[in-house]
């Protein structure tokens, strides 16, 4: 089997899709785009059925990019026709393509009376997150600006002269003066002050909530792209006894959501124009499943397995199901640790009875010897 690389097309389009709202893989049938005839070709429909779609004739994935391509003229004057600012082809640098020949891959959809604006795309995350990068980055240029103007020193002298219209002199003297303490103000130097005419005093600004302020502006980042800040920006989460761990569970629900939305329809197109493709007809029974996000701990898995076997021994006792029946899901379960067995080798128990065979109890039921 020739490898199709959807995973990694798929992969690229989300990037793209994450920077520009949106993108395009582009089916290749293997016509030539730059012949005549190509180009006639990729303007029809590409239905999904053998007729159209022949052994082979499947070649892979092009990204297409948002800014390489447009719609082509559609319907913007009818809402009640089912292509309503749903274009039906898309000019590829000047090349016409039917819509169906293209994967579209969108994020973050605007309404109606934007998708133009947004070359009939998402809105990109990259934009949402524009302005709060920009705050956050005003922010921390002014709290660095704050920190190094923390302590101002003040010299409290005689200016009479100097304000009351004083000469050059006067003030090239308090600038010697200012000089004098620039020089000598450190912990090492000596300052001297006069006794009557001069004081010195300094006054700190205080820092108290500005590492929260530039916390929360940087935060707000991780909230746009509604991604925990322990996963986007590293930080720990904040509170007693926080482990995050609602902050995650939300996290995996956001990202199996966005996978159903910008993935299902698209892939479900892509695996249909594979087989038919690689073996000429498709199997109804053969879909997908995305991969769970959240994986349990060995503890978490132990945890479910007593579980789940103390409530079969209360649905046994009653009678509600039978050995055999559980034996069953234990071996289609892959975390059971029992995946493997033989469903209808039932094991013997120390009295020389077989679990599930039995004479019959009180209530009529078949029990174990």
């Amino acid at each position: 089997q020739r490898q199709m690389c959807i995973r990694d097309s798929f992969n690229t389009a989300m990037k793209k899709t994450g920077y520009f709202g949106g993108c395009m893989l582009f089916i290749d049938m293997g016509d030539d785009t730059r012949s005549p005839a190509g180009m006639a070709e990729v303007q029809t429909p590409l239905t999904i059925d053998s007729a159209k779609i022949g052994r082979g004739s499947f070649k892979g994935f092009r990204v297409i990019e948002p800014i390489n391509c447009y719609p082509a003229p559609y319907n913007a004057d009818n809402p009640l026709a089912p292509d309503y600012y749903r274009p039906t082809g898309w000019l590829v640098q000047g090349r016409r393509v039917h819509a169906s020949r293209m994967l579209h891959f969108v994020q973050n959809e605007p309404p109606i009376l934007l998708k133009p604006a947004y070359n009939f795309f998402g809105i990109p995350l990259a934009q949402m997150a524009l302005d709060y990068v920009d705050r956050f980055d005003t922010v921390r240029i002014s709290v660095a600006k704050l920190v190094k103007r923390f302590s101002t020193s003040v010299l409290k002298t005689d200016m009479s002269q100097l304000l009351n219209n004083g000469s050059y002199e006067d003030a090239a003297s308090l600038k010697a003066r200012a000089l004098m303490w620039s020089l000598l103000g450190s912990n090492d130097g000596l300052m001297a002050l006069d006794k009557e005419a001069e004081d010195f005093v300094q006054v700190n600004t205080p820092l108290s909530g500005l590492a929260d302020i530039v916390s929360q502006q940087l935060e707000l980042l991780a909230a746009i792209s509604r991604t925990p800040a322990v996963k986007l920006l590293g930080i720990s989460p904040k509170g007693f006894n926080s482990t995050g761990e609602y902050d995650e569970a939300n996290w995996y629900d956001h990202v199996a959501s966005q996978q159903s939305i910008v993935f299902a329809d698209n892939l479900d197109r892509a695996i249909k124009i594979i087989q038919l493709s690689e073996t000429g007809q498709i199997d109804a029974d053969l879909t997908h499943k995305f991969v769970p996000l959240h994986e349990q701990s060995e503890t978490e898995k132990a945890t479910n397995r007593k579980a789940n076997a103390d409530t079969f021994a209360v649905y046994y006792d009653r009678g509600v199901l039978s050995a055999e029946e559980e034996r069953t899901r234990l071996a289609s379960d892959p975390d059971s640790g029992y995946d493997s067995i033989d469903v209808d080798d039932l094991p013997e128990q120390p009295s020389g009875g077989v679990i599930g065979e039995g004479p019959d109890d009180e209530d009529g039921r078949t029990g174990a010897v």
